[in-house]
């Protein structure tokens, strides 16, 4: 179980899963990437379905500053 805290309530309560802390630590808000791996998606055209490509996307959105990956399947 991930808890869902506010920035401002960080002390309020435990924060169940260390990466969920240290996003929620930042000074700066998160960056979020969106990896659609599906074949009608209507952003990329499907081009992520292969686990190859989906990876080397997410690595791609990490290496420039994505905080979190929100895949869409």
């Amino acid at each position: 179980m991930i808890a869902a805290m506010s920035r401002s309530g960080l002390t309020a309560g435990p924060v169940l899963h260390p990466v969920l802390g240290a996003i929620l630590s930042k000074s700066q808000p998160a960056v979020m990437g969106v990896l659609n791996v599906t074949p009608d998606s209507f952003s990329d055209g499907g081009q992520f379905i292969a686990p190859e490509q989906a990876l080397a996307q997410a690595q791609r959105m990490i290496a420039e500053g994505a905080d979190i990956i929100d895949i869409g399947a």
